[in-house]
């Protein structure tokens, strides 16, 4: 095998493991995560529905 031969053959295979890997290491999509129903079950008791703060907590001058 000639030294030209060689280089084309690892160049050819080099840019088919990038191949490979590029196609199957790309990351799904995943759905992306409610946030109402996150600010409902984490921050709701203590900033309220609507984000002003609670009274009791307002008062108290602290966040739980």
């Amino acid at each position: 095998m000639t030294n030209q031969r060689l280089k084309t053959l690892v160049l050819v295979g080099a840019f088919m493991l990038a191949t490979i890997a590029l196609t199957t290491a790309l990351p799904t999509v995943s759905a992306a995560p409610d946030a109402a129903a996150i600010y409902t079950a984490k921050c709701a008791k203590c900033h309220g529905s609507a984000g002003a703060g609670v009274e009791r907590y307002k008062k108290i001058g602290t966040y739980l």
